[in-house]
């Protein structure tokens, strides 16, 4: 009976012993990359909490705006693991297309008959262009989160979750065209004396210049940069954060720049001369105007806001 008894116990000894034994075994080794998995709009990589290390080497991942999270009890870095939400330097496409072009400016003043001022006049000045729209605004960051206990190795852990730049604005629109110069008189075969007895020997009249080109329209503005997203991390982590070797930044996206001003308006043709007859000849034509100026460039977009950092 005592042999029995003896043997139950060193069996059940014997079993608590392999039980410690596999309890306390050393964690089983797994890769990043083996346990890298994305599902919809969530980026994430998953270690088993007891049983396992997560192994992080050399890398950059690019989320695109996507969440990202780390799970896993401890985590060994043997490189520089790089989280970051969009390229360095995204941004949309620049706002593109002209805006709208402006009419021509109006007409000089003159005309062809006797009562006519003898010169046509300066055309007006061409219109400044329309301004160019805003750019496309950036995206932003989604949420990354890191939900390990521990971190092993003499690497690093760099997440950069800021927003998208904005991007550039629609470049301003063409100046408009200045105004035709006016006709100039005609000649006349006789004189004209007005009321106050002065003689009008009827010369014909030059034409008017154009009109000098509208100024080019200012560039649209920038577009805002997106918004850094929420990063969210372990309280067991805070040594390795206040060291850096966990990095956390999450800032808002620069704004994007403003578009380029505007081409300059073409001046307005000159005016026609006054014509001739049998008493002489005509007036000389008026020149073509000069062009405008080129538009200023737009103002820079916002940048976006800066995503919090929770330690939880």
């Amino acid at each position: 009976m005592k042999e029995k008894i003896f043997s139950s116990c060193a069996s059940a000894f014997l079993l608590v012993l392999i039980g410690a034994s596999c309890a306390f075994s050393d964690p089983t080794e797994v890769f990043f990359d083996d346990r890298l998995k994305t599902v919809n709009n969530l980026v994430y990589a998953k270690g088993d909490v007891f049983d396992e290390i997560l192994i992080l080497g050399d890398k950059e991942i690019i989320l695109n705006g996507k969440d990202f999270s780390l799970t896993a009890g401890k985590v060994k870095v043997v490189g520089k693991f790089i989280i970051r939400a969009f390229p360095e330097g995204s941004a949309p496409n620049p706002q593109g297309g002209v805006p709208e072009s402006r009419s021509q400016a109006k007409t000089g003043a003159g005309c062809s008959h006797r009562d006519c001022p003898q010169h046509g006049s300066v055309g007006d000045t061409g219109f400044t262009g329309n301004q160019g729209d805003e750019g496309f605004p950036g995206r932003s960051a989604g949420r990354v989160e890191l939900s390990f206990h521990r971190l092993e190795g003499d690497g690093s852990i760099e997440i950069y979750n800021n927003g998208e730049a904005g991007g550039k604005g629609q470049n301003g629109g063409i100046g408009g065209v200045g105004g035709n110069g006016g006709p100039g008189r005609k000649r006349q075969c006789y004189e004209v004396i007005d009321l106050f007895n002065h003689r009008d020997p009827q010369q014909p009249g030059n034409g008017g210049d154009g009109g000098q080109g509208g100024t080019g329209g200012r560039g649209g503005t920038g577009g805002p940069g997106g918004n850094g997203g929420m990063i969210i991390y372990d309280s067991d982590l805070s040594q390795w954060v206040d060291s850096e070797q966990i990095l956390l930044v999450s800032q808002g996206g620069n704004g994007g720049p403003g578009g380029d001003g505007g081409e300059p308006g073409n001046g307005g043709p000159g005016g026609s001369a006054g014509g001739g007859n049998i008493c002489g000849g005509g007036g000389n034509p008026g020149k073509q105007g000069p062009k405008g100026s080129s538009g200023n460039s737009g103002y820079p977009g916002l940048t976006g806001n800066s995503g919090p950092v929770v330690m939880r």
